[in-house]
């Protein structure tokens, strides 16, 4: 089975010899490292020269001419990735030794996966450990059966990080499109889950590196300013319902003009929009009329499914935002 890489770089002189050292030295090697550059300012193209000519696998060097953006630099990647299955790769982390074999020997125990994440251990600027690992600040609960159920999951936030993941390169050839809401490893991972192919496995395979130059990282929450948000800031509440709504509706009509096959999950991405349309469109509607949609929400426990919150909390917001919305004539 062919392995590819695909690493997306951007002035990441600091990092990146670390982490193509932890690629050259895994104990299964992969074939090939297609590396996109978008318009690096710093040593990163000459760094990344100076591997690909002691290699003893092909290194693929792509300089953007025009900056393309994390989203489209991966998809370049993935497009000039000539393996069975890729590995999705940031600039700054550090990977186990193991990390290639254990994935791969997944997907070949298993031909229903066709996207496999892991868990990760986070460390700082200086590979120190910050003793806390990636699921604990997403907040995601591993089980066994997750290949059949991490829609429920996935729907609620993102439980999959692409510094992590792995894919089929079938599987990315046939779904990978730039959403107009979502990255790429969004993106992908909404696919997979909601095709149950979509493997979360309970390990760290990857050493996840916080710093100041992240372009997705994990952040710790700030309880005051979420807390002002809630209740201060309604405008940045109600436009983030009508985002939500705008993604998952995107992804219930790219499934579905394309015919995907996801039967038994149908149901639940279509009651997903519906739950966002509803809160999406808060000030639109008569109070009594309002008030029917919410305790539906409430009673047949839509909050805790399609938003992860509790369900007394959040019908009470809701009755508060559309009070506020309705007195400012927001729009």
């Amino acid at each position: 089975m062919k392995i590819s890489v695909a690493m997306c770089t951007y002035n990441g002189e600091k990092f990146i010899e670390k982490q193509l050292d932890s690629i050259l030295d895994q104990t299964m090697k992969v074939d090939e490292i297609i590396i996109c550059d978008d318009c690096s300012k710093d040593n990163t193209i000459n760094i990344v020269k100076k591997y690909k000519e002691k290699a003893e696998i092909k290194i693929k060097i792509i300089s953007n001419k025009n900056n393309l953006g994390v989203t489209k630099n991966f998809m370049n990647a993935f497009k000039n990735c000539t393996g069975e299955i890729i590995f999705l790769c940031d600039q700054d982390d550090i990977w186990d030794k193991d990390k290639v074999k254990i994935i791969v020997d997944k997907f070949n125990e298993n031909s229903q996966i066709n996207m496999i994440g892991t868990d990760a251990l986070l460390i700082d600027k200086d590979d120190n450990s910050m003793d806390k690992k990636l699921w604990d600040f997403v907040g995601y609960k591993w089980s066994k059966d997750n290949l059949t159920n991490n829609y429920k999951s996935q729907l609620k936030k993102a439980i999959l990080t692409g510094a992590t993941a792995a894919a089929r390169k079938s599987f990315i050839d046939k779904f990978m499109i730039e959403s107009k809401y979502v990255i790429h490893d969004y993106w992908l991972s909404e696919c997979a889950s909601m095709t149950d192919s979509l493997y979360m496995m309970n390990v760290c395979l990857t050493n996840y590196r916080q710093h100041s130059n992240n372009v997705i990282g994990v952040k710790k929450k700030n309880k005051f300013k979420f807390i002002f948000r809630r209740f201060f800031k309604i405008k940045y509440y109600y436009s983030s319902y009508k985002t939500f709504y705008n993604q998952y509706l995107e992804l219930y009509d790219y499934l579905n003009d394309n015919n995907v096959e996801y039967s038994k999950n149908n149901e639940y991405l279509k009651d997903c929009v519906y739950f966002w349309k509803i809160r999406s469109n808060l000030s639109h509607y008569k109070f009594e009329e309002l008030l029917n949609y919410l305790k539906k929400f409430k009673n047949e426990n839509f909050y805790s499914r399609y938003s992860g919150r509790k369900q007394d909390i959040m019908f009470v917001l809701d009755i508060y935002y559309y009070i506020v919305l309705k007195i400012f004539k927001f729009k």
